[in-house]
């Protein structure tokens, strides 16, 4: 399970910077060459485009006006070529992240690689692609990119670990204060966000549990809301569904859990009732702390297990309305 992210505010040669330290071709240049392609395969007029691997090059050299090196770059990025057994994984790849079929967004997948190169003949091999899918194979990566769902790995540059970082927690902050705005336009409640706790006699102490993404204090029913905002993208198989029960729940670090770091915020709330209500003139101590998740999408996993804390998806939120907080 990975953030998510909408369209967030980086500029265009961090991208560019990003794509050429971890790819060795900058983001224009993989659009401009995914475009080639196309081009170059709807001029063929033939329902399988192929040309010798010579003649390919040459061709996209003419109408790229690019180096032979940076096509030799481009072509070698984005092409699947013969190997001995289809599961031992070429170097500097692994076997379980790359080569198995059931992982999804894998580096060796023919989604991301839509050029084709055939054994034959040895000195001058054949190569095969789809128009079509090499334009959607750079619609995927600019995709998982800016989405901050690509994966990174022990080679994975500093440049993109930096802006996919960037990217999830510029994401995560957009949707926080998307909630927050939301329960500002949808209740009368009072809407506090990022919030720090810590063991101390304020609020603001000594800060080892974390923020608190939104506080939202019902005053009329007595009820403070603990609510940690998720912008993750859902398990989109099996494999991915058990990976978001592991970071929800924990695995072998289950105090690293999301839930387990929550329900220690939830149980200091609790505990420190008297403090909030000095903090937020709430004249009484009655009041009660109820905590969930509130997540920018459904999460399959949260319907395999159940899970201590509940679940909400915003978009479920919206549709139905604040009603359904009553249940907790």
């Amino acid at each position: 399970m990975e953030e998510g992210s909408k369209n967030v505010g980086l500029d265009l040669t961090e991208y560019e910077t990003a794509f050429k330290a971890e790819f060795g071709v900058t983001m224009t240049r993989i659009v401009e060459f995914h475009r080639c392609l196309t081009l170059l395969g709807f001029r063929q007029k033939t329902a399988v485009p192929h040309l010798r691997l010579s003649e390919f090059k040459s061709k996209l050299e003419d109408v790229l006006g690019w180096s032979s090196t940076e096509i030799d770059s481009a072509t070698k990025l984005f092409s699947l070529v013969p190997r001995g057994k289809w599961e031992k994984a070429p170097d500097g790849f692994d076997v379980k992240k790359d080569i198995w079929p059931w992982r999804y967004n894998r580096r060796l997948s023919y989604v991301r690689r839509p050029l084709i190169i055939g054994p034959e003949p040895k000195d001058d091999p054949m190569v095969f692609w789809g128009p079509r899918h090499t334009e959607e194979a750079s619609k995927q990566l600019l995709a998982l990119v800016t989405r901050g769902r690509y994966k990174l790995c022990e080679h994975s540059s500093k440049e993109m670990k930096t802006l996919i970082g960037r990217i999830r927690d510029e994401a995560g902050k957009a949707f926080t204060n998307e909630v927050e705005k939301w329960f500002d336009e949808n209740t009368d409640w009072q809407v506090e966000s990022e919030v720090p706790i810590g063991p101390g006699e304020a609020l603001n102490s000594q800060n080892d549990l974390g923020d608190i993404d939104i506080l939202a204090i019902d005053r009329i029913n007595k009820r403070i809301f603990s609510i940690e905002c998720k912008n993750v993208n859902y398990g989109r198989n099996s494999r991915e569904i058990a990976n978001e029960i592991e970071r929800l729940m924990g695995g072998k670090e289950v105090s690293d859990s999301w839930i387990k770091k929550h329900f220690k915020r939830s149980e200091w709330l609790r505990n420190n009732i008297g403090i909030l209500s000095s903090v937020y003139n709430l004249q009484s101590e009655s009041f009660k702390v109820r905590s969930f998740f509130l997540t920018a999408e459904e999460l399959p996993a949260t319907y395999v297990r159940d899970m201590p804390l509940p679940f909400v998806s915003f978009t479920h939120l919206r549709r139905k309305g604040i009603g359904i907080l009553n249940n907790f």
